[in-house]
C-alpha cells in the first residue's frame, strides 16, 4: 500500500501531463482504498484469532500485533514408544486375570464360627449359650475343562496384543517417513517458490521505473502487483504447512 500510494502520486503528475488519463489515476486510487479495506479485515481476522487462541490457552488476553515464527524443530526418537508400553501393560493384564481365574480351582481352605442363644426360656440360660468353630477344605475334582478353555482364550489374547504392537510399529514407522517426504517435497517447492518471487520483484521494479515513464498501462502493473501478491500468499501458507508438518511429527512421534 505504502508503494501504491508514491505510485499514485507519479500517476497523478502524468495525468497532469497528459501521459496518462484521468481514468488511470481512478483505478489506481479505487485498488488502494480496495487494499485498505482488504488490510482493515485481515487486522479484525487477525484479533478474533489471538483472542480465541489466548481462550484455548487458558491465558488472560493481551494485546498483541505480530505473532513470533514458531521455532519448531524435529525432536529424536524416543529409546521406548508407547505401543510398547501399552503392550507390556496389557500382557501382564492378561496373565494377572489368567491368575487369578485359575485360583478358583486351586484347594481353598476357609473358616467358619457362629454363636447363639437359646432365649425362649430364661431358665438355666447360662446352658442355652452355644458357639461353634471349624475350617472347610474344598478341592476342586473337576472344572469341565474351563481352565483349558481359559488358557486357549488368552493365547489368543496374547496373539493378538502382539499383533497390535508390530502392526502399531509399522503404522508409525509409515506415517513418519510419510511426513518426512511431505517435509522434504515441500521444502524443494518453498525454494522454488522463492524463486520465482525473486525474479517477480525484479519485474515488479522495471515495471515501476516504466510506470513513470508512462510505458505500461495502470491495469498491467496493477496485474503484476497481484501475481506476486498471490504467490506472497502460497508462499505463506507453504510456510504454515510446513510448521503443521513438523508438529504432527513430533505429536506422533512418542
Amino acid at each position: 500500500m505504502s508503494d501504491l500510494d508514491n505510485r499514485l502520486q507519479v500517476v497523478e503528475l502524468l495525468v497532469k501531463r497528459a501521459v496518462l488519463m484521468e481514468s488511470d489515476y481512478l483505478l489506481l486510487q479505487l485498488d488502494i482504498e480496495s487494499k485498505k479495506l482488504e488490510l482493515k479485515q485481515i487486522q479484525n481476522n487477525f484479533k478474533t484469532s489471538i483472542a480465541q487462541l489466548y481462550s484455548l490457552s487458558g491465558i488472560p488476553l493481551e494485546s498483541i500485533d505480530k505473532i513470533a515464527q514458531p521455532d519448531i524443530s524435529a525432536i529424536g526418537s524416543p529409546t521406548e514408544f508407547f505401543y510398547n508400553k501399552k503392550f507390556q501393560n496389557d500382557s501382564l493384564q492378561v496373565a494377572a486375570d489368567e491368575q487369578v481365574f485359575n485360583n478358583q480351582y486351586k484347594p481353598q481352605v476357609s473358616v467358619y464360627a457362629n454363636t447363639g442363644l437359646n432365649a425362649v426360656e430364661l431358665q438355666n440360660i447360662e446352658h442355652r449359650i452355644g458357639a461353634s468353630a471349624g475350617l472347610r477344605l474344598t478341592i476342586p475334582i473337576y472344572d469341565g475343562g474351563q481352565r483349558k478353555f481359559n488358557e486357549m482364550q488368552n493365547d489368543m489374547k496374547k496373539e493378538s496384543l502382539e499383533y497390535y504392537r508390530e502392526n502399531s510399529k509399522i503404522q508409525l514407522k509409515n506415517r513418519l517417513e510419510s511426513i518426512k517426504q511431505q517435509v522434504s517435497g515441500l521444502d524443494k517447492t518453498m525454494q522454488l517458490m522463492e524463486n520465482q518471487l525473486k525474479k517477480q520483484n525484479n519485474i515488479l521494479e522495471i515495471y515501476k521505473g516504466k510506470l513513470v515513464q508512462g510505458q505500461v498501462s495502470i491495469v498491467d502493473y496493477l496485474n503484476v502487483i497481484q501475481n506476486y501478491k498471490q504467490n506472497v500468499y502460497a508462499q505463506l501458507q507453504m510456510q504454515t504447512n510446513h510448521w503443521l508438518l513438523q508438529s504432527q511429527y513430533n505429536f506422533i512421534n512418542w
